[in-house]
C-alpha cells in the first residue's frame, strides 16, 4: 500500500526564519543580562547581534545594522 505525501519538504519562508532568529537573539540578550561573567556575556551579546543581523538580511533590509550599544567586538 502506498502512502502519498509521508515525505513532504518543510518549507520555512524567510519572514519565518527571521522571526526564530529574532527569538533567538532576544533568548542571548536576556541570558547575557543575567551573567556575572563580562567575556561570556560581550559573547552572548555579539552573537544575538550576529542572529539580528541575519535576520534582517532575510527581511531584505540591505542597510547596515548599527552595533547594539551593549555589544562590543574588538577589532
Amino acid at each position: 500500500m502506498a502512502t502519498a505525501g509521508i515525505y513532504q519538504v518543510m518549507t520555512e519562508s524567510d519572514a519565518d526564519k527571521a522571526a526564530r532568529l529574532y527569538a533567538m537573539a532576544s533568548n542571548l540578550r536576556h541570558s547575557a543580562a543575567e551573567t556575572g561573567l563580562p567575556a561570556y556575556r560581550t559573547r552572548l551579546l555579539n552573537v544575538a547581534r550576529d542572529l539580528e543581523g541575519e535576520a534582517a538580511r532575510l527581511e531584505g533590509h540591505s542597510a547596515a545594522i548599527r552595533p547594539s550599544k551593549d555589544s562590543f567586538r574588538p577589532r
